[in-house]
């Protein structure tokens, strides 16, 4: 018995000097991952808030087609954010132009941001032209753009979302959409009514010059101005809405 104590001695000793093994928490541990996952910023935080005169790939008339212009005005509509987008003119070495003032009234769209992809895009030598990149296919982890503005380099897949408080940055006034459809609306009926007056005094005219002069010549020949005024009424119209 005391030769077995002898011998189990030294192992003892040892065991007694071994250093106590290190226990890592599995709390501490999981609270690390939480507090790492933590700082890394999301998907949403690294996208690019839209600004007023941002250039823009949105949906065309087509299916599946898109089309580039550029962002006036962004405004809060029924628990959305709609940017008003005006189309750009595609012109030779992928600079884009904007259209005439009244053209680009009649073409102005409204898209929901959510539906925009920003493109990479500097200002030209033109005030109202920009030149955008063309990759010639499309970049990792942006969807593919199909029609003019297919292989169009975009700086991001999408903007990210927008709070019910954001407030636009870039300036530009909001547009207010329903004073212009009723706008529009009193147009054409001016423009009706301008036409159905000039018609009556056209009428109202050949009828008095009937009733005088009974000659057909005279007749024929106030029927034929009375209707180049009409034309001519007419035709301004139609330039005036270009």
């Amino acid at each position: 018995m005391r030769r077995l104590s002898v011998a189990l001695l030294p192992l003892i000793t040892a065991g007694l000097r071994a250093p106590p093994r290190r226990v890592i928490s599995t709390t501490r541990a999981a609270g690390t991952t939480r507090a790492a996952a933590a700082t890394e910023p999301e998907l949403d935080d690294l996208l690019p808030e839209p600004r007023v005169g941002d250039v823009v790939a949105f949906a065309g008339d087509w299916p599946g087609e898109s089309s580039v212009g550029q962002i006036r005005s962004l405004q809060p509509r029924a628990g959305a954010w709609l940017a008003d987008v005006v189309p750009l003119e595609d012109q030779a070495g992928d600079v884009w132009r904007l259209p005439s003032a009244a053209r680009a009234r009649k073409k102005r769209t409204p898209v929901d941001v959510r539906d925009l992809v920003p493109l990479e895009s500097e200002k030209a030598s033109e005030d109202d032209s920009f030149v955008l990149t063309r990759l010639g296919k499309p970049a990792p982890g942006v969807r593919p753009l199909a029609g003019v503005a297919d292989g169009l380099a975009a700086r991001a897949e999408g903007y990210k979302p927008l709070p019910p408080d954001f407030r636009p940055k870039g300036g530009g006034p909001k547009v207010d959409y329903a004073a212009e459809a009723r706008s529009r609306e009193e147009y054409a009926a001016l423009k009706a009514q301008l036409l159905r007056d000039s018609a009556l005094a056209a009428a109202v005219g050949l009828v008095g010059v009937a009733a005088v002069t009974r000659n057909v010549d005279d007749i024929r020949a106030f029927a034929l101005g009375a209707a180049g005024g009409l034309a001519y009424v007419a035709g301004l119209s139609v330039f005036a809405d270009r």
